[in-house]
């Protein structure tokens, strides 16, 4: 998993298959979650599971592992993917919608300023600093990323410890 923390991916997703039930793997990872040495703040929903680092460690690029639990033919899988809270990715998501919608709003005053014969450079200069922009908020994207990434060494480490205790005598490598 530590290779894909390197590339390009904002959020590395991961499964593992396993043997055993979905309604067996949910039951021990609510058991782990619940006991009174785990930190860690979690939310349950249906198959879905939440963890979040405990609020003592937790900064604005802290990690939360999601995890979903389904049912396959024999046993079950879990679907994970480390990613920002919601709140910030939503935020980043939404500062690259208005660059983005910027650089076209430049782009098509641009074009008008052209074809009518009056000045567009100020509105090439402006498309421009939407790419600067973009690129931006892409680089402190990645340095959040590289922040968050002994967090979410730590959130692979309780999942596989959770695993463990499903009685995997070897936890598989992630898998993307």
């Amino acid at each position: 998993m530590s290779e894909k923390l390197n590339k390009i991916l904002l959020k590395p997703r991961f499964y593992i298959e396993l043997e055993q039930s979905k309604t067996n793997v949910l039951k021990k990872f609510t058991t782990k979650l619940n006991q009174d040495s785990c930190s860690y703040s979690k939310k349950k929903s249906g198959n879905h599971i939440y963890i979040n680092m405990p609020e003592s460690k937790t900064h604005i690029w802290s990690p939360q592992l999601s995890i979903e639990v389904e049912n396959m033919d024999k046993g079950s899988r879990i679907r994970g993917f480390f990613a920002p809270k919601p709140g910030i990715w939503t935020f980043f998501m939404f500062l690259h919608f208005v660059v983005g919608i910027g650089f076209m709003i430049f782009a098509a005053l641009a074009y008008a300023n052209y074809i009518i014969h009056s000045n567009y450079k100020f509105w090439l200069s402006m498309m421009l600093l939407a790419v600067v922009a973009w690129f931006s908020l892409y680089f402190i994207g990645q340095l959040g990323k590289a922040k968050a990434k002994t967090q979410m060494e730590e959130l692979k480490v309780f999942l596989k410890d959770c695993l463990i205790e499903l009685d995997i005598k070897k936890p598989h490598d992630f898998q993307s």
